[in-house]
């Protein structure tokens, strides 16, 4: 064997070359960075909604009873039914409720508003945060075969079986 048989110099890979269906009949190539390109380019934009949550105003009343005034707004928000939420503060806080006529929350007690975020968090994270893509834009539906709910996400359409209170 002589040294001009052998061949020492390192040999670049090739970069493959795809062919899509549509363009095999007009013979172009595309590498696959062109075609990665081309996809970016095809895709929508990505928007993001992002879902704010007021603050609780809350408000003393007398000695010994809280008023959450902007709970309307924060269950609009939310996009969650009033007496489900109502339900979720009673029996976070043990306390008792109400809704009065302006609709504003009545809780017995004296509570702050960093109380009310922090059920609100812990509602929000178990009741309406999709747990795929962690979007609040959910709905919830109640199965009539196996009497379950079901969470789905309008966003991903995402789908997991919730327990109601």
């Amino acid at each position: 064997m002589s040294d001009d048989d052998i061949d020492l110099e390192l040999h670049k890979k090739k970069k493959k070359i795809i062919r899509t269906t549509q363009e095999s009949s007009n013979d172009t190539t595309m590498t696959y960075y062109e075609m990665l390109k081309r996809l970016y380019a095809m895709m929508p934009e990505k928007q993001q909604s992002k879902v704010i949550i007021p603050v609780p105003n809350v408000e003393p009343m007398g000695s010994k009873r809280t008023l959450l005034v902007n709970f309307v707004n924060i269950c609009k928000a939310i996009n969650s039914d009033k007496l489900d939420i109502q339900k979720y503060i009673q029996s976070e806080l043990k306390t008792e409720t109400s809704i009065n006529i302006k609709s504003h929350l009545v809780c017995r007690g004296r509570y702050t508003s960093a109380m009310f975020q922090t059920v609100l968090r812990s509602y929000i994270k178990t009741w309406v945060e999709c747990q795929a893509c962690h979007s609040l834009h959910t709905s919830c539906i109640r199965d009539r075969n196996t009497s379950l709910y079901i969470m789905e996400c309008n966003s991903c359409h995402a789908t997991r079986t919730i327990t109601k209170m």
